[in-house]
């Protein structure tokens, strides 16, 4: 197995963590068999994390029975829009870790944010 192979797979199971803990909670709505959605706060650290943009806003997280397996979607706000910022994210382009306090954090590169990025996802009642 590939390193990219071994890199998404882990994520994976990241995300698998993440949501295991928060499924029952009943702000933590389920899609079908397919994934959730629920409120969170963002914390968008951006060009080369020297940056700080964060908003209240929902996330969608598709496990992959209908969709992509691994993708995360942050809802654009008036702060965090596509315009300047990635709200869209794959398991097999983007890591994704589970902290000690079950956030989702969601780390990349890309030009368009100015290099090295890091997003937290922190659930929210």
């Amino acid at each position: 197995m590939d390193e990219k192979s071994k890199k998404e797979i882990n994520s994976l199971q990241e995300l698998g963590k993440f949501t295991k803990h928060w499924r029952n909670f009943t702000f933590f709505k389920s899609m079908a068999a397919d994934g959730f959605v629920f409120p969170a706060k963002i914390v968008y650290l951006y060009d080369d994390c020297k940056k700080q943009i964060g908003d209240l806003t929902n996330v969608m997280i598709s496990l992959g029975e209908y969709n992509k397996p691994g993708k995360v979607a942050i809802f654009e706000t008036q702060l965090l829009s596509p315009q300047y910022f990635h709200l869209d994210f794959m398991a097999n382009f983007q890591t994704y870790h589970c902290d000690g306090e079950y956030n989702l954090i969601i780390t990349g590169n890309s030009p368009k944010v100015g290099g090295n990025y890091s997003v937290k996802v922190e659930v929210v009642e």
